[in-house]
């Protein structure tokens, strides 16, 4: 029977007096010490595992936010166009074959359709302080998607201020430059 000292134990603690109660075993060609509640192996690969999701976590949270601070660009971007009154900048803001689904309208195709809809929308110029609200962002590869609540004041003939509102889906596509156009463009009026 090997000593305490072989065993890796310390000085003058036999096997009887020593903290785990069961004998050593070869685990992997290694000596292990394993105790009631699980082995040294268990609780290093919990440890390890533990430690690899923080880090898958911490990974996502900075991705989430970054897919955020995105987002809030390209609406800054959108919501300069509608609220100056300019709609040839739509026309850089959506993809070749990107779809926008306005409500009680069929839809309109293309970017070119899409930037003369925004101009015969914001043609009279009574639509202003166009905001969104992100509500959630995700995003999956080359392809990302805005849920967003949004309002705007329309301004009637007598100078009336009407808040209007709804909620809006909008499915963005990666660039090859990193940025980001709308690709479907869904919203409804409440």
């Amino acid at each position: 029977m090997p000593s305490g000292r072989s065993l890796g134990l310390a000085k003058g603690t036999s096997r009887a007096t020593r903290r785990h109660p069961e004998p050593p075993r070869k685990c992997n060609g290694k000596l292990t010490f394993f105790h009631r509640k699980g082995s040294l192996i268990m609780k290093s690969k919990a440890l390890l595992l533990s430690a690899l999701f923080v880090s898958v976590l911490t990974t996502s949270l900075a991705r989430a936010e970054d897919l955020r601070a995105a987002m809030e660009g390209v609406n800054a971007r959108w919501l300069q166009a509608y609220n100056t009154n300019s709609p040839q900048a739509f026309l850089d803001m959506y993809t070749n074959d990107a779809v926008l689904m306005p409500p009680g309208s069929p839809p309109v195709n293309g970017r070119e359709a899409i930037t003369q809809f925004w101009e015969n929308r914001l043609k009279p110029g009574n639509r202003k302080n166009h905001t969104f609200e992100i509500l959630s962002a995700q995003q999956d590869g080359k392809t990302a998607y805005q849920v967003n609540r949004w309002t705007a004041d329309l301004i009637k003939d007598t100078g009336e201020t009407t808040k209007l509102s709804g909620n809006s889906v909008r499915v963005f596509e990666r660039q090859s430059d990193g940025g980001w156009l709308i690709k479907v463009h869904i919203f409804n009026v409440q």
